[in-house]
Formats: structure tokens, C-alpha cells, sequence
């Protein structure tokens, strides 16, 4: 795969996760995403991630990266993600290899702006 190369300080870079979680856990593992989520944005390169959980009863989350190595060195185990990860794997009846995409166009509105009843013309499905 080849990584994008965008200019201007723009993620160059983005994950897709996908997990079945254990009836009961949801709490538990979304208070873990959310940790280890604030720590990757603080020290690691992430862009930030936003969580969903689909029709289908799967959650899936979207993660930006500044490039594909920050993400590579944010998936070597370093004992301030021991507990966070601890807690979203015990949380996690099965789970789906990641998928890497490199960003081609971004029209994705940032939440501020949606807020602020900002938006643009709406497509009809």
C-alpha cells in the first residue's frame, strides 16, 4: 500500500477498527478506548478517533494519523497503555484486523463547525 502524501500538516494516514463487544462491557470498553484515544492524541501523533457502533451490533472506530509511522510506534506496548488495553481486550468478544487508508479527499466537517450549524449542501439517500 502506499501512503499518502499530504501537505500542510494533514493526516496523512487513517486506521479502521472493528470489535464485537461482550454483552455488559460496553461501559467498561468504551471508558478504555477513550483513555488510551486521549493518550495517543497527547503523545503518540494521533489525530484524534471517533467511536461508532453500527447497525449491525459491531463497534467501529475511525482513527487519523499525522503519518503510518506514528501509528506503527504507537502500537509498540508501553506500560502507560497496560491498563487501558488491559480493559478494552477483557471487554472484547472478537475483533477484526485493522484497515489502512490513505486519505484522497477530506470533506469531513469538523465538529466546531457543525456545532455552529454550519453545513453544507445535504446529499439525499
Amino acid at each position: 500500500m502506499s501512503e499518502a502524501r499530504v501537505s500542510n500538516n494533514k493526516t496523512e494516514f487513517a486506521v479502521i477498527y472493528q470489535w464485537l463487544i461482550k454483552p455488559g462491557k460496553e461501559t467498561q470498553f468504551r471508558k478504555a478506548w477513550e483513555g488510551l484515544t486521549l493518550l495517543q492524541m497527547n503523545n503518540r501523533g494521533s489525530r484524534g478517533s471517533r467511536l461508532h457502533k453500527s447497525e449491525q451490533g459491531t463497534w467501529i472506530a475511525y482513527a487519523q494519523w499525522v503519518d503510518k509511522k506514528s501509528w506503527e510506534a504507537s502500537c509498540e506496548q508501553k506500560p502507560e497503555d497496560e491498563m487501558w488495553s488491559q480493559l478494552m481486550l477483557d471487554a472484547v468478544e472478537d475483533t477484526w484486523p485493522p484497515t489502512f487508508l490513505a486519505p484522497i479527499a477530506d470533506h469531513l466537517m469538523p465538529e466546531q463547525l457543525a456545532s455552529q450549524g454550519l453545513t453544507g449542501p445535504h446529499v439525499k439517500h
